[in-house]
């Protein structure tokens, strides 16, 4: 059978759901992506909501949509199996909406589509619910498994489409073999996350739960605990405990041939010469590239930020973007006497990230956080007589647009800085990031001097000029 295509396929899925289906449709429509297509799975309600949703989905997607009614009860794993997968090919990326919810930011969709454009490969958001509970959604560890972090992606989950295909039937099933009829959502996800780790977190409030819907599980379960019934907490450390899925977004030898030709391999004497100098003047630098694995920096590009940081005294490091270069400048600062570190991010979870790996590094120094919507910052972040930060890393390694990035990682830090003089390091994945970065620096008019190729032939530098 023809499916048709578009860039997102929006999996929606409901019983009973006769008083919200029709605000979900309509919040959907209300997208400013256009290139989108409805996939409508009805699981045998006995109320109105087949009418109400045949209505709605041929009022606001005419020729954009798809109605499927379940005659007998699937649950959303086995529609997931029978209903998405096999269209699943016809789409880049699929995003779950169950049919109580709402979308509540018109540009998500907008904002999605850009993600997998850039590469990502799952992109989630965080949401609210009905009576104005913030949900705990929140960004993952890529370098630990994600069955090992919890659940973390619930609401609005989205994933590059081809990943569903390689999803193996049973594991939409429990122990006993049949469909899994709660934590259908943590069934659907984590084997996909099992495959990459070329995902994204944005921290925005983009959807609506309805957590007062009478039919949901926590409220037929008296014993729920929060969000979660019985049911769901029994099928969910079920799905958690199968086998993770290999890893497609990598080769498995390549990657740890990565790792280690980071940390311990010298492809030439001045990459010796520097692993030489940085053990002896900087050790706790070592350590600090063996946390950030893969996202760590070449010895010549360690060294040369190494120098260029002595050139600041004191010290006032503002670091913002890949919080692998945060443990590096940490381990460096923790080398230096009246030096201050703040580290500005998306929430929690960064934050834990670096304080417990700069402590399994060997850093004991303080570190201090800003959230990234903090633009105006204390006059005083160091708790010396000077005002602003003088030191500024901008590591766009891993953003979507990297010069972007660069763009609005300066512009909204400048308020943050040092006025009399401060110093900024940029650092991509690719030279012609760094040029693009330096044209919107140039833009901006920040009253800076900046290169590109400055730290080891690679890195973006500007500094205040005189």
């Amino acid at each position: 059978m023809q499916h048709p295509k578009s860039d997102c396929l929006l999996f929606v899925t409901g019983r009973n759901c006769e008083l919200y289906v029709a605000e979900c449709l309509r919040s959907i429509a209300r997208q400013s992506l256009q290139d989108l297509h409805v996939l409508f799975i009805d699981d045998a309600s006995d109320d109105d909501t087949t009418e109400i949703a045949r209505q709605h989905l041929t009022d606001l997607f005419p020729g954009r949509h798809t109605f499927i009614r379940n005659e007998t009860r699937f649950g959303k794993a086995r529609s997931a199996w029978e209903h998405l997968r096999p269209r699943a090919g016809n789409a880049t990326f699929i995003t779950v909406v169950d049919s109580d919810d709402q979308l509540i930011d018109p540009t998500i969709l907008s904002t999605l589509s850009s993600r997998y454009v850039g590469g990502k490969d799952v992109v989630w958001t965080n949401y609210v619910t009905d009576n104005g509970m913030q949900g705990g959604s929140s960004a993952l560890d890529p370098l630990v498994s994600p069955r090992q972090q919890g659940w973390r992606t619930s609401h609005l989950f989205s994933f590059r489409a081809l990943l569903l295909t390689t999803v193996p039937e049973d594991y939409f099933k429990n122990s006993a073999g049949q469909w899994y009829q709660a934590a259908c959502d943590i069934a659907l996800a984590l084997p996909i996350l099992d495959q990459t780790r070329r995902y994204e977190f944005i921290p925005r409030l983009t959807y609506r739960y309805t957590a007062t819907n009478p039919y949901s599980h926590h409220n037929l379960d008296p014993n729920s605990v929060g969000l979660n019934s019985q049911h769901q907490q029994k099928s969910a450390g079920e799905i958690f405990r199968k086998p993770s899925l290999s890893r497609r977004d990598e080769d498995r030898q390549t990657a740890r041939a990565a790792d280690v030709a980071t940390v311990a391999v010298a492809p030439s004497p001045w990459d010796q010469k520097a692993i030489d100098l940085i053990f002896s003047r900087f050790p706790l630098v070592i350590n600090a590239i063996d946390s950030a694995a893969r996202n760590a920096l070449t010895p010549l590009e360690i060294l040369s930020l190494c120098n260029l940081t002595s050139q600041v005294e004191p010290m006032r490091l503002l670091h913002l973007g890949n919080p692998a270069s945060a443990l590096i400048t940490s381990a460096i600062a923790a080398s230096r006497d009246n030096c201050a570190v703040t580290c500005m991010t998306a929430g929690t979870d960064s934050r834990s990230w670096i304080s417990q790996r700069a402590r399994l590094g060997g850093y004991s120094g303080p570190l201090r956080f800003l959230g990234v919507e903090q633009i105006v910052a204390d006059a005083d972040p160091s708790g010396s007589a000077t005002n602003g930060y003088n030191f500024l890393i901008l590591d766009a390694r891993g953003a979507a647009d990297e010069p972007a990035f660069l763009e609005s990682g300066l512009s909204s830090t400048l308020p943050l800085l040092d006025p009399e003089f401060f110093m900024v390091v940029a650092i991509t994945s690719t030279l012609e990031a760094s040029n693009a970065g330096k044209s919107r620096w140039d833009r901006l008019n920040a009253n800076l001097e900046s290169c590109v190729g400055a730290i080891a032939g690679s890195f973006l530098v500007g500094w205040t000029a005189n």
